[in-house]
């Protein structure tokens, strides 16, 4: 996984912990945990997609989407509102996901 340093922006390759930036040793952590967990909500979005379970999918994918704004959460959450039938929130997370 590569994380930008907060602290003095180089992007790390992480690969095992500690989780320290290479440039100024600041603990990366806790913003691995971060996107581990974003990750893992968005798998869970995916699979929710693939049974046909609109509302976990939305709830996965949101939750992905408020541990890190990326487009992948957003269209997920995208696809399972429009999947819902629930068009002005699917609307307003097509505009997320570009």
């Amino acid at each position: 996984m590569t994380l930008t340093c907060p602290a003095c922006r180089r992007v790390n390759e992480l690969h095992r912990t500690p989780y320290r930036c290479a440039r100024c040793a600041a603990d990366l952590s806790n913003l691995w945990a971060v996107n581990t967990a974003a990750e893992q909500a968005r798998r869970e979005a995916t699979e929710a997609l693939r049974r046909r379970d609109w509302s976990a999918a939305l709830t996965d994918a949101g939750r992905s989407w408020s541990l890190r704004r990326s487009a992948n959460a957003a269209g997920l959450a995208f696809l399972a509102a429009a999947a819902s039938g629930r068009t002005g929130l699917a609307c307003a997370w097509l505009k997320r996901s570009r």
